[in-house]
């Protein structure tokens, strides 16, 4: 009873892992949307980093948010976490292992093939690879803030 009580608290453990870091980037695209974009619309990373592209304004903002929503890491949070919540319940396994002892099995959203992965495949690969992207995408939100000036009317505006 033990062991299955541990397991069952990994894989609430990993499924907040993996939702959390998801939730951070979509937060970052309603920060972006609410301090440099202002648009009424809800926005999520992908179509900030359109809006951004095409207004041509924070260019290097929009790159690193390219960066980060490009990175197999991103792509697979996003991909788990909409599947997960809107489709099916993706099947996770438990072993006997020590150290891996969940896996989530292989899934396809939107026709794209995602593989099994093993809990220390998302605690030391797939987060450390977003971890750092999500803050530089942060610190570059801070450098765009410090580049608005403020207007006759009180509000800000881009250079």
């Amino acid at each position: 009873i033990e062991i299955s009580h541990a397991r069952f608290r990994g894989l609430i453990n990993l499924d907040f892992i993996i939702q959390s870091l998801h939730c951070c980037c979509e937060m970052l695209a309603h920060l972006i949307n609410l301090i440099l974009i202002g648009d009424k619309k809800n926005h999520y990373l992908y179509t900030i980093s359109e809006k951004l592209s095409k207004s041509g304004d924070f260019p290097e903002l929009a790159k690193m948010i390219n960066k980060l929503i490009e990175s197999e890491g991103f792509k697979y949070i996003a991909a788990y976490t909409n599947e997960s919540k809107h489709r099916q319940l993706i099947q996770v396994k438990h072993t006997a292992d020590i150290d891996d002892y969940l896996v989530i099995t292989r899934f396809t959203r939107k026709g794209d093939a995602y593989s099994q992965k093993w809990n220390t495949d998302i605690t030391n690969h797939i987060v450390k690879d977003i971890r750092p992207k999500i803050v530089q995408v942060g610190n570059e939100i801070n450098k765009c803030v410090s580049q608005l000036k403020n207007t006759s009317n009180g509000t800000k505006t881009v250079g």
